[in-house]
């Protein structure tokens, strides 16, 4: 397990894309660039330009800028030989990246409660105190939501709704998969990152549409045309009636 330090609070903000011509050996000044937190752009830009082989340095290149682009502290331990060596400013990055990510992961209708344990399981952060820094710059640049409660060892991920959310975005937006434009080299859809995948969130829509929508819309449908036979029926019994019947 790593053990993090000189985890020093620095200001990012967030600036625009701009368009330039990148290439892989860009990508430790991009990964480097305290102004930036979203490189889909850039993994795209540079994949596209890439040659057919590629050195081992260059593999590891632009797996890390794939690691940065969907992945977290988690999936840079479990696949570390495909990576380049994380340090200093980088691995800072990606830290901020992974706390974004559990603010993120943990957003619901209601206050979420993350215990340090839970972290170390699904994260492999192992300590998390060492990060209350990045946390609380992370907090005031607005980019998360979540308050420290050391106390208890747990994090506590604020809702957008919450009376007492200061931040009603819910905090910073990661970059999300399609499979259509880009392959994956080294996270898995499936297992790495589901809740990033475009193709996993449209098929879980069509299986909730297919599942639960439309079963409902046939019910209502069928209740609706009892419902009017069951009238028209009454209406004629009570056109037959005579005076005499009343």
């Amino acid at each position: 397990m790593l053990k993090f330090k000189n985890l020093h609070a620095k200001k990012i903000s967030i600036q625009p894309n701009i368009n330039m011509s990148l290439s892989i050996q860009d990508i430790p000044s991009i990964l480097s660039n305290n102004s930036k937190l979203n490189y889909l752009s850039d993994l795209l830009t540079i994949t596209s330009t890439i040659p057919e082989t590629l050195s081992e340095d260059d593999e590891k290149l632009l797996n890390t800028l794939e690691l940065f682009t969907f992945g977290n502290y988690h999936h840079y331990v479990k696949y570390r030989t495909k990576y380049i060596e994380l340090n200093g400013t980088i691995l800072n990055k990606l830290l901020k990246l992974t706390l974004i990510s559990i603010n993120v992961d943990h957003l619901t209708n209601q206050t979420s409660f993350i215990s340090f344990d839970s972290i170390l399981n699904d994260y492999q952060i192992d300590d998390v105190r060492s990060l209350y820094p990045l946390i609380i710059e992370l907090n005031f640049q607005k980019l998360i939501n979540v308050k420290i409660d050391d106390a208890n060892g747990q994090l506590i991920v604020l809702n957008g709704g919450d009376e007492k959310d200061t931040n009603d975005s819910g905090g910073f937006k990661r970059d999300v998969y399609n499979s259509d434009d880009y392959t994956l080299r080294v996270l898995d859809e499936t297992i790495d990152i589901p809740n990033k995948s475009v193709s996993l969130a449209r098929a879980k829509l069509i299986d909730f549409i297919n599942e639960k929508l439309i079963p409902l819309k046939t019910d209502f449908e069928n209740r609706s045309v009892a419902n009017h036979e069951s009238s028209t029926k009454v209406e004629n019994t009570r056109k037959r009636k005579t005076p005499d019947n009343i």
